[in-house]
């Protein structure tokens, strides 16, 4: 049947890439954004932080190792430096946060008016996301202290793990189980998260624990395919941010051409994020497309595109 058909990775995969193209101003749009944003972000904060880091450095190398004891035994200008440092890099930190965010939600809002076949200008995107970003933003929180529990939660078992197996069995078999356990959970998460976030950004009023139930719905027994497109993208990414690690090796410290892998490995992945963000909403999108046929009818008012009245 097609539903079935149209679950499959292969039409998921497709279906993402029809979309994409359809949407090929406003993605263009959307895409130039981020680039130059990060770009600059990354740009930016080389030349501003490489004179502080230099001279936190040569201050560094002044300081006897065998008398430090904390930071109150550097000299003023020093811990000054360290201060300046660290606000430079918690601004840039929240900058790309909010890049990210929006570049979450334009990408899933035009993805979806695409699949509905709603056209959606630039001005009805932005609309878009100044209603949805408080909801991406709740349940991004959520995913992220749901992350944490469960890292804290792996690394107490991996540690119990430890000691109660002392001296039994091979070593490398206990690394290579406490590996893959690691990515599984890792997978399960990313696929949790980014359902969450498409629902979020979809459906009216749901945020938080509210739309990370309602992606364990839309995701009941099709969870496999959903976690298999998504260890597709996570070797992708995997590959480019390795190949950008090798070259940098290889260029030493040759600052200028390292920035250039730097940024060109920031457009990769920035490339392989955005068609992540199209699928999972084309794979949400399916799911409820099944779930009305099963049904017989939908449920209305769930996921409807918003237009520029709307908001």
């Amino acid at each position: 049947m097609e539903k079935q058909s149209s679950l499959t990775i292969i039409g998921i995969l497709g279906k993402s890439l029809k979309t994409t193209f359809r949407n090929g101003k406003l993605v263009l749009s959307i895409m130039l954004f981020v680039f130059l944003s990060l770009s600059f972000l990354e740009l930016g904060g080389h030349l501003v932080t490489k004179p502080f880091l230099e001279d936190l450095f040569y201050k560094s190398s002044k300081v006897d190792p065998q008398q430090f004891k904390s930071l109150n035994d550097f000299d003023e200008g020093t811990l000054k430096d360290i201060k300046i440092l660290l606000v430079l890099e918690l601004g840039a930190l929240v900058l790309s946060f909010a890049t990210l965010l929006f570049f979450s939600i334009a990408t899933i809002s035009s993805s979806s008016a695409a699949y509905t076949a709603k056209t959606l200008t630039l001005k009805d995107m932005l609309l878009w996301v100044r209603a949805r970003w408080t909801a991406a933003f709740i349940t991004t929180i959520y995913m992220t202290l749901i992350s944490v529990a469960v890292f804290c939660l792996f690394s107490i078992l991996l540690g119990m793990g430890s000691l109660l197996t002392h001296g039994l069995g091979s070593y490398s078999l206990k690394i290579g189980t406490s590996v893959l356990v690691g990515v599984v959970c890792y997978i399960y998460l990313s696929v949790s998260w980014m359902m969450s976030l498409v629902v979020s950004v979809v459906e009216n009023e749901c945020s938080g624990l509210k739309a990370i139930n309602r992606a364990g719905e839309i995701l009941k027994g099709k969870r496999l395919k959903a976690c298999a497109v998504m260890v597709l993208f996570t070797i992708i990414a995997s590959f480019v941010y390795m190949s950008c690690f090798v070259v940098v090796g290889m260029l030493g410290k040759e600052g200028w051409a390292r920035m250039v892998v730097r940024i060109s490995s920031i457009w990769s992945l920035c490339l392989v994020k955005f068609f992540l963000f199209v699928v999972y909403t084309m794979f949400y999108h399916e799911c409820n497309k099944c779930e009305k046929e099963e049904e017989g009818e939908g449920k209305p008012g769930l996921y409807l595109p918003l237009a520029s009245g709307d908001v």
